[in-house]
């Protein structure tokens, strides 16, 4: 998993391959600089004089081997092309370089075959007292340019005269990271307030049924907060963001739907303590390059951010903050409850606990009130009306199909296929629309839509379902929000829509489905 927003720096190893005495650069620059300028920080650093084509090769990304991905210019006008090879001006080095021993190969003249050994050694936190791009060792002059042959000797020269003649040619690429210090305090700032959760054990006397909410002076949004531990099991903190979350709580608490069906709607954010082996590998080296270490079960804070439709992924700057007022607010309720304060217990009262905060001359002050749930988003979402997202043309070609008399069981839901676009994006899941029988069971149509709305994937399934069936249903068997998306176009169509609270023979094919992903 890729995905932390904070600009980092990596240490790398940098190794011109077949000369002796060896030539290489410890090189640290910024994790977000991209494969181009990446090329120009090696041309400046090996004193090429970028007068030959190049190509980076990716040979092991985020632990594992890689297929021989190739990043390079456009090369088409010399009769290089390779249709596959991704465009150095828009990929990162955190998009391949994810973990330390992560391991790429550079090469230059495609005649003389200059090869570099790129090899991620560190990922470091960026220091206000330096600037990057950096030589921070080297060993070695670069073959003059068009030199005989891979193998010829290279004169054997002072390491610290090699760095600073490095340094200085790399300086017109040297920038300050000072602009980057507002977001890497985010980061600073939510660790440390975690590592105070962690020592102060809420779980222990607050259960995670006692929710609270915390009005964000910054975005305005109302954050649902959950301790978790009280089951001795998970340790940590959930925050549902927004009236999606507050839906999405609400049928975690409910339990009547599935709890994967609940995670891919749901908006919120997630602070777990975990052992050292439930880590990922990039959630480590994030905490290994802010010099953090912990010892001991459930002592090592993991992120999470959870978007309806999209896989469990990094979060973000703007969710760090999040996260951390969050966390600073639990401390605050953690204290009023020690004193005797007590919580609602959330869906069994209809009041909820919260933390309102007031601005004034003299900043911030944050009071305590009671809020009514229901009041809270008086006019669910859910309950607008969608609108048309098919064509008139094919709405009257489907309309002119014979009927079937039959019941026809119709959804669309998520199913856990994720799909990522690119190495280094968060996965979607895709939508599938569903047709089957009611009466026989038997599954009429099925298909994928990636990266569609729901609105529109919906109402192109049941086109395309009649269009394949040859016939329209008489009556659709629908839940609630099916039948809100598709209500445009229904009436075109003269398709009576049934709500359903369950559909059977479609919870059984959802069964079949995640049997099969699992």
């Amino acid at each position: 998993m890729t995905g932390w927003s904070e600009v980092m720096i990596y240490e790398f190893k940098v190794q011109l391959k077949n000369t002796q005495p060896p030539v290489w650069r410890t090189l640290q620059v910024d994790s977000g600089m991209t494969f181009f300028e990446f090329h120009q920080v090696l041309q400046a650093a090996f004193e090429w004089e970028d007068s030959h084509l190049h190509v980076f090769n990716i040979l092991k990304t985020n632990g594992r081997k890689s297929q021989w991905v190739e990043i390079s210019p456009d090369y088409s006008e010399f009769g290089f092309s390779n249709e596959n090879a991704r465009d150095e001006e828009d990929e990162l080095l955190s998009d391949w370089f994810v973990v330390e021993k992560d391991h790429g190969l550079y090469t230059y003249d495609f005649g003389a075959d200059w090869e570099h050994d790129i090899v991620l050694l560190q990922i470091l936190a960026p220091s206000a007292d330096l600037a990057y791009p950096r030589c921070v060792e080297a060993a070695g002059w670069a073959p003059e340019e068009d030199g005989i042959g891979m193998e010829m000797a290279t004169e054997a020269v002072s390491p610290k005269i090699v760095a600073t003649e490095v340094n200085n040619a790399l300086k017109p690429w040297v920038q300050s990271v000072e602009a980057d210090n507002g977001e890497n305090n985010v980061w600073k700032h939510l660790l440390n307030k975690s590592k105070e959760l962690n020592a102060l054990k809420p779980w222990e006397v607050m259960d995670d049924d006692e929710i609270f909410m915390v009005l964000d002076p910054v975005s305005q949004e109302r954050l649902f907060v959950s301790v978790l531990g009280g089951a001795g099991r998970e340790f940590g903190l959930a925050v549902y963001i927004g009236e999606a979350g507050l839906r999405s709580l609400q049928l975690v608490v409910e339990q009547v739907k599935p709890l994967m069906e609940v995670v891919f709607i749901q908006r919120s954010l997630l602070l777990s303590f975990v052992d050292r082996d439930e880590l990922e590998q990039d959630d480590y080296a994030f905490l290994k390059a802010h010099g953090l270490s912990f010892r001991g079960k459930k002592q090592w804070p993991e992120f999470r951010s959870m978007v309806p439709g999209s896989y469990p992924w990094a979060i973000d700057g703007e969710e760090a903050r999040m996260l951390a007022l969050a966390i600073e607010q639990t401390e605050k309720v953690f204290q009023l409850v020690q004193q005797g304060q007590e919580l609602p217990v959330f869906m069994e009262e209809e009041d909820m606990f919260a933390r309102i905060h007031r601005i004034n001359d003299s900043g911030i002050t944050w009071e305590n009130s009671l809020v009514q749930v229901k009041a809270l988003y008086p006019g669910e979402e859910q309950d607008q009306p969608a609108e048309q997202m098919v064509t008139d043309i094919d709405l009257h070609r489907a309309g002119k199909k014979p009927v079937f008399a039959g019941e026809i069981e119709f959804d669309l839901f998520y199913i856990n296929m994720p799909v990522q676009p690119a190495a280094g994006e968060r996965p979607y899941f895709p939508l599938m629309a569903a047709a089957i029988d009611s009466r026989s069971g038997i599954a009429l149509y099925q298909d994928i839509f990636e990266n569609w709305g729901a609105d529109e994937a919906v109402q192109q399934g049941l086109l395309d379902f009649i269009e394949k069936f040859g016939k329209r249903p008489h009556t659709l068997l629908v839940k609630k929000e099916v039948h809100r998306l598709l209500e445009p176009i229904l009436p075109a169509l003269a398709i009576n829509a049934k709500e359903a609270v369950k559909l059977p023979e479609m919870e059984n094919l959802k069964a079949y489905l995640s049997q099969m992903n699992s």
